[in-house]
């Protein structure tokens, strides 16, 4: 990217109207990502530079008003077969009562998006359903996508605040029946982020994803994603074992306080699964969690039937963490060109299958 720019929040040299700015200095970017509503690991400069290993190409943009940054978000740029895209996952970030300001970025990222040739633009803003913010994307032409499209609609968050024996108390009863028997099986849950966790992870994410047809996130991006933030201690593989066989894990992320679950697998042994690792997995996540001081802990989906309730055994596993049930807003998209828009909602289908992301 080209024409790089800190932005500061100094008054005295920021003007007055919001000013949107292509590719801000990174030196900044996380603290705003951290401290804004809507912001999440995946819109931080670590989780962009992972993604380009998996053919995106990040395009960060940011709006500056009187009091500084307003309004950011890090798109992702990619072909998709005869598809050019610009996607944001969770973003954009708003500081609050900066709604000009996101006007201003979403004007932007029209006219970026234009220059750019691409189809559409898709965001997928961490927003609750009746966010009041909705209407800027709105009067940007940006519209809901029906169903599950890329972004899941609804999520449980736990409240680790309470610390770790608040959160037992909050576990269904089935959960924590769960969990006490695999405490009594002898199940051991290893944690870290060394290569043998990893290649104990991808293993296990691949069973699940022959098994599921669920896409396993690659190696390489894996690899790139732990080595930009194992370091900082923000990226953690649990992987749980059974009678000496490794089976289930899980990768959580942990960013300004929020430990999200990200990816999990596990093999089809019924007999092994008896004795609950996938429980075991997460209650041992939800520790490091709290132990790190984090404030919530996301388990990232439920599944959301057709009269747009909660359904399924996924949806019945994470709700028994206890956590509260989040509706997010989901896909919005802004066609960019209309008949190019119209073939890509007919084969959609098919590219998310293939997986478009991580």
């Amino acid at each position: 990217m080209t024409d790089r720019t800190r932005i500061v929040a100094d008054t005295n040299t920021v003007p007055s109207a919001a000013l949107v700015v292509n590719d801000p200095d990174p030196t900044d970017w996380d603290d705003f990502v951290a401290k804004a509503d809507g912001g999440t690991v995946f819109q931080t400069v670590a989780w962009g530079e992972a993604r380009a290993v998996a053919g995106w190409t990040p395009v960060p943009q940011a709006a500056i008003d009187e009091q500084g940054w307003g309004a950011a978000v890090q798109l992702g740029l990619r072909r998709l077969g005869p598809f050019r895209v610009l996607l944001a996952q969770r973003g954009p970030m708003v500081r609050p009562g900066a709604e000009a300001a996101l006007a201003s970025l979403l004007g932007e990222v029209h006219a970026r998006a234009r220059s750019a040739g691409v189809a559409f633009v898709k965001m997928m803003p961490d927003f609750e359903l009746e966010d009041h913010r909705l209407h800027a994307f709105r009067d940007h032409g940006y519209r809901p996508v029906p169903g599950d499209a890329y972004a899941h609609r609804a999520t449980y968050r736990i409240d680790l605040t309470g610390g770790l024996d608040a959160v037992r108390a909050g576990l269904e009863g089935r959960t924590r029946r769960a969990i006490a028997r695999a405490e009594r099986d002898g199940v051991e849950v290893r944690s870290g982020t060394g290569p043998d966790l990893l290649d104990a992870f991808i293993s296990l994410a691949r069973s699940t994803s022959s098994r599921n047809r669920f896409p396993a996130p690659s190696p390489s991006f894996l690899e790139d994603l732990l080595r930009r933030l194992s370091d900082r201690d923000r990226i953690r593989i649990l992987v749980a074992r059974v009678r000496d066989v490794d089976t289930a894990a899980a990768i959580a992320l942990r960013f300004a306080g929020r430990c999200t679950y990200m990816w999990g697998g596990s093999i089809a042994d019924r007999e092994r699964r008896r004795s609950n690792p996938s429980e075991a997995v997460q209650w041992a996540a939800i520790r490091w969690a709290v132990e790190r001081g984090c404030h919530e802990y996301d388990l990232q989906g439920g599944p959301l039937g057709r009269d747009g309730e909660p359904t399924g055994g996924l949806t019945l596993f994470k709700r028994g963490f206890g956590g509260d049930l989040i509706r997010l807003v989901g896909d919005l998209d802004r066609p960019i060109s209309t008949p190019t828009y119209a073939l890509w909602r007919v084969l959609e289908p098919l590219y998310l299958g293939m997986k478009v992301g991580p």
